[in-house]
């Protein structure tokens, strides 16, 4: 994700671009810029498909444009991709949760679980954790196994205690002067 400081210049760059885009093709319309300030007249160009007359620094400020005026939205195309993070999970007692630090899942019996999260591709990883009674369990799930933006993980098998222990209180009193 990126910095709240840093979209609103990601919003100037392409509103610049759009200024370039839109005064090239206002300064072509019109042509007003010429390339030769001796004749003053718009630069002629021959091609064997045939004569043309451009405005080349009109034209050039067009072109120019469109890198400010894509750019911001090259970099934020991965920003809304998400991938899917599935596995299965067993354990002896429920409920049994699955926590992939955006999102969560809890299961009532065995069975498959999937989290849908944002590709963190700089990050490389995240970590998911497992829980179960007080039994927890880790693994990482890696971007760089993606394969079509999912991940598949291993199956995960919780083994909780089915008896528990009775643990004498051993409270000790607050002493009255304190």
């Amino acid at each position: 994700m990126f910095d709240p400081q840093v979209i609103p210049l990601l919003y100037l760059c392409s509103l610049a671009g759009f200024v370039m885009v839109a005064g090239g093709i206002f300064l072509l319309y019109k042509e007003k810029i010429y390339i030769d300030k001796e004749t003053n007249q718009v630069t002629s160009i021959e091609t064997p498909v045939g004569k043309f007359k451009t405005n080349a620094p009109a034209l050039a400020l067009f072109v120019l444009g469109f890198i400010p005026l894509v750019y911001p939205i090259y970099l934020t195309k991965e920003q809304g991709k998400m991938v899917s993070i599935s596995g299965e999970l067993a354990s002896t007692k429920y409920p049994a949760n699955v926590y992939a630090v955006i999102e969560s899942e809890s299961l009532l019996n065995d069975g498959s679980y999937r989290l849908m999260v944002p590709a963190q591709k700089d990050r490389g990883k995240y970590k998911l954790i497992f829980y179960s009674h007080n039994i927890f369990a880790e693994e990482a799930a890696d971007f760089r196994k993606a394969e079509k933006n999912e991940i598949k993980m291993a199956k995960m098998i919780i083994n909780v205690p089915t008896e528990t222990k009775n643990y004498k209180k051993d409270i000790i009193p607050v002493p009255s002067d304190f």
